[in-house]
């Protein structure tokens, strides 16, 4: 009886264990008769505990060692197996042949496939059959739903979201510095675009070369033409159109209540000295500020960039204040969650080395003068 328990064993060990070291399959067969086990799904289970395999390929170290073979008796019956060529990288593209055009890809040709992997590319829904419009509602839609995942989870557990990036006021914190010294840390990581930063990293004559051809790559990109070079005259010209037609109406969906709280501040601004380029606020070529790390994206309805400042206007009926428990938002969202995310949101600016003012539409009498003259000292600190 045990020689057809001895084969059974061995069959095991070759169609399932496999490469198994003969003093080590001689010591397994062993350890199973002695434990008096038959079937053939427990001997199986039976040998992988007892030799603690791991669930890797033979291409790992781990599972010629686990098997009983020693280092110099590895080099020469493993396989390393080679990384396959990322489809995320042009050189994977431009030796194949375009299905579409029966040539190689070029590299505008292998740019437009590999954006076509991302559903956050319109790339990606053109490929799948949809019009631009559908594309940028699925765009929407998906970024939405990354957005609440993100934020469940940061209102979850918010000590895993703090100082994770350069970013953030808490990681330079993290790195021993103080206060003061991160949030100058934090302007410096956040001011790589400046024409300062360009002159002091490649000298005056140099920085400001590369400063002008970044401004005129800038200019480019929001141009008609880059849309028309980039995805052909016709679906170039429509994207511009509604890229254009958006930046138009943009500021006419928000509340006009804030426009008009937002216009004296703005004007005052103005005539202290700071420039348009100073002051996001999503009206006519100004857009709002925005913190993105890839894992969040929020907008803010007015920030003042030079001292760091964000203003927040709520419309009561779409957020709700602290204890305000009777309040009841037109889109379904309970009070609990609206109010974690406008606290969510304060916090990563804050992280962000901003200060920040919530202004709400029904108790905003004397905020703006109360604001000027906080901008007023800010102001005159700076310049001090």
């Amino acid at each position: 009886m045990e020689p057809l328990v001895v084969d059974k064993i061995k069959d095991i060990i070759e169609k399932k264990v496999k490469h198994l070291h003969p003093d080590k399959e001689q010591y397994i067969i062993d350890e199973v008769l002695r434990s008096n086990i038959k079937s053939k799904y427990k001997i199986l289970q039976f040998i992988r505990k007892k030799l603690e395999l791991p669930p890797v390929g033979s291409d790992k170290k781990i599972y010629w060692i686990k098997r009983g073979w020693s280092e110099e008796e590895i080099e020469t019956k493993r396989n390393i197996k080679k990384m396959p060529t990322s489809p995320m990288k042009i050189e994977n593209w431009v030796n194949k042949i375009n299905e579409k055009t029966g040539k190689n890809f070029t590299k505008e040709e292998a740019e437009y496939k590999i954006k076509s992997f991302r559903k956050v590319n319109i790339e990606y829904w053109l490929e799948r059959g949809y019009s631009i419009e559908e594309g940028k509602e699925h765009i929407k839609k998906f970024q939405k739903e990354n957005s609440q995942k993100f934020i469940a989870k940061a209102i979850n557990n918010p000590e895993k979201y703090i100082g994770r990036t350069q970013t953030q006021l808490q990681y330079w914190i993290d790195k021993g510095f103080n206060i003061e010294d991160a949030k100058i840390k934090l302007s410096e990581r956040q001011n790589t675009t400046s024409i300062n930063t360009y002159i002091k990293k490649y000298g005056e004559e140099e920085g400001l070369l590369r400063y002008r051809k970044r401004c005129d790559a800038a200019a480019y990109t929001s141009s008609k033409n880059f849309y028309i070079d980039k995805y052909g005259d016709d679906i170039g010209t429509k994207m511009y159109k509604d890229i254009m037609e958006k930046r138009t109406v943009n500021f006419s969906k928000s509340s006009k209540e804030a426009y008009h709280f937002f216009v004296p501040i703005y004007k005052y601004l103005r005539k202290s000295g700071l420039r348009l380029s100073d002051i996001y606020w999503g009206v006519g070529s100004s857009n709002e500020w925005f913190i993105n790390n890839s894992e969040y994206v929020f907008f803010y309805d007015f920030t003042i960039k030079p001292i760091k400042l964000i203003i927040e206007y709520h419309g009561s009926s779409f957020h709700p204040k602290e204890n305000d428990s009777n309040w009841v938002s037109p889109y379904g969202i309970d009070y609990q969650t609206q109010l974690q995310i406008d606290k969510l949101k304060e916090r990563i600016a804050i992280e962000s080395g901003f200060d920040y003012i919530s202004v709400y539409s029904d108790d905003k009498s004397n905020k703006q003068k109360s604001i000027i003259e906080y901008i007023t000292k800010k102001l005159n600190i700076n310049n001090g």
